[in-house]
């Protein structure tokens, strides 16, 4: 039965839908990614120039690991994990010193009851990155 009530041909030829594409050359040694998934972090000089320096692409560990300095990725990743519990022991210790999304608002959906974060916080990211005003960004890396 269809959703729409009527009865299947049940001598209509199966369609595809949908096929994944074949995973690249050597993909076994790239973490088994896609050929989608291999381009998240793809960063040309041109977008690099526009990105704020928070921009996950830019994370020293992380290009390591692309680059298979596995030692390196590991030493950096620690380096950012204690900084970041630095960072928070930081803001624990040091009341009103909380953390304020600067591009996003905490929302609740009125459907939902859920709280979500939206666009549009306290500052406007294109207006940011028109001017490459990032001083207000916290040192992540």
């Amino acid at each position: 039965m269809r959703a729409d009530g009527q009865k299947l041909d049940s001598k209509a030829s199966p369609q595809v839908l949908w096929q994944a594409f074949p995973f690249p050359d050597n993909f076994n040694m790239q973490y088994f990614f896609t050929n989608f998934t291999l381009q998240l972090n793809y960063l040309p000089d041109s977008l690099k120039e526009k990105l704020p320096p928070t921009d996950s692409r830019l994370r020293p560990d992380q290009q390591a690991l692309e680059r298979g300095e596995m030692d390196f990725a590991t030493e950096e990743k620690n380096r950012l994990e204690e900084k970041q519990r630095s960072l928070r022991k930081q803001r624990e210790e040091n009341p009103g010193s909380d953390f304020v999304p600067h591009y996003f608002v905490k929302t609740l959906d009125p459907d939902s009851k859920e709280e979500f974060f939206k666009y549009g916080g306290k500052r406007d990211y294109w207006t940011d990155r028109r001017n490459k005003d990032w001083d207000h960004l916290d040192d992540l890396f």
